[in-house]
């Protein structure tokens, strides 16, 4: 870890150690408290290895908490390494924005949709604020038909494709500086699910983007779906804290409410249900942001004794670790899976990934005999990190 880095977990525990401040405004005595509770429980679960996640939440702390060190109510001592941060973040998400914008009026140009999700979308919907939510890269939904079209694009604007997998397909401009993941399917894991795209783009909202260009953004309630589905345990192995701040501020925000039937009848007709069960049940854990009384015992009710032991008691601490990797991480799809017939298409995944998908992502021509020597060595690897 960092001297940086080190400097501001330093911050972020002295903040959570510190008494509830003096003020007389009762909404923001409120939600830094809040924030409070939640850094202390994430210290409390954390071990050496998150701490590169926890450092992704200081630009939110420093922005929420800057009014209270202008009131001499926090130390400079605590906030300035959280300050350096907050204006990294938006210097790196300003060329991002900036990016973003000059992609999807090119790609409106040739009457193509691309549909922002995660970090570049909700900094746009959400956070309104371009310095307080990290953002690694580029997330756009778009459809498969169109990909070839949109890498023309791309190219021509000097982006070039790095790797291509499962449906994400990611370029890089000529300095790297910013990375785009074209994503064809709302999970990379949706041979579980049974998405209907057509009602996903039935229900899409208009909103200005950077007050230069109108876009396309998911519904609220599909939006908070697929955050929920980055977080949920037995799909990805690369799970970000971030994503928890991200639901804990859609659950709160009165701007864009929560149709809360229609997402518990979507989760239920497409089997999404167990899945973002546990994210919205720790979210509201550790913000106690109202959740309608019925929606969690809707969407958890099949939930085993020992998977709802497991969030209560492991699920904080599996987000912060990373859920797995390996023959970890495909054990763990494998006990989420709803049903046999979702665990034997796991299983199919797993040992006989789609042949498009192999030549994409080890570079091999599909119809290449040597594709078969790529399927041994994936198959070889497997059982041996299970033997192991």
């Amino acid at each position: 870890m960092s001297n940086t880095q080190s400097s501001v977990i330093d911050s972020l525990r002295s903040f959570a150690n510190m008494d509830t401040y003096e003020t007389g405004a009762k909404s923001e005595t409120n939600q830094t408290n809040t924030i409070r509770v939640f850094l202390d429980k994430l210290f409390n679960a954390a071990s050496p290895a998150t701490f590169n996640q926890i450092c992704l939440l200081a630009p939110f702390v420093y922005h929420n908490l800057k009014d209270f060190q202008a009131r001499g109510q926090v130390s400079d001592e605590v906030l300035d390494p959280l300050k350096r941060g907050y204006y990294q973040t938006a210097s790196s998400n300003l060329l991002k924005l900036n990016a973003a914008t000059k992609i999807f009026k090119a790609l409106q140009q040739e009457n193509i949709l691309a549909i922002p999700l995660k970090g570049i979308a909700l900094v746009e919907t959400l956070y309104k604020n371009p310095a307080i939510r990290p953002m690694t890269d580029i997330d756009l939904l778009v459809k498969t038909d169109d990909f070839q079209r949109i890498k023309d694009v791309l190219e021509s604007m000097g982006y070039r494709l790095t790797d291509s997998y499962r449906g994400s397909h990611n370029f890089a401009d000529e300095k790297n500086r910013v990375l785009l993941d074209l994503h064809s399917k709302f999970s990379r894991y949706e041979i579980l699910f049974r998405i209907d795209y057509a009602e996903i783009y039935k229900r899409l909202c208009n909103i200005n983007f950077s007050g230069q260009v109108s876009i396309r953004v998911l519904c609220p309630e599909h939006q908070l779906v697929h955050i929920a589905l980055h977080l949920a345990p037995g799909l990805y192995s690369d799970l970000n804290v971030i994503n928890l701040l991200d639901l804990y501020l859609m659950l709160s925000n009165r701007e864009r409410s929560i149709d809360w039937e229609y997402l518990v009848d979507f989760a239920e007709r497409f089997g999404i249900s167990s899945y973002i069960y546990a994210p919205l049940k720790l979210c509201s854990e550790l913000f106690n942001v109202s959740i309608p009384r019925s929606v969690l015992p809707s969407l958890g009710y099949r939930l085993s004794p020992g998977k709802n032991s497991y969030i209560q008691n492991h699920y904080l601490t599996s987000i912060l670790n990373g859920s797995g990797n390996g023959s970890k991480i495909v054990f763990e799809r494998l006990v989420w899976a709803e049903g046999v017939p979702a665990r034997l298409k796991l299983i199919r995944m797993a040992l006989f990934p789609d042949r498009r998908e192999m030549a994409d992502r080890y570079h091999v021509p599909e119809k290449s005999a040597r594709l078969y020597g790529t399927y041994i060595v994936r198959i070889g690897k497997l059982l041996r990190e299970i033997v192991r």
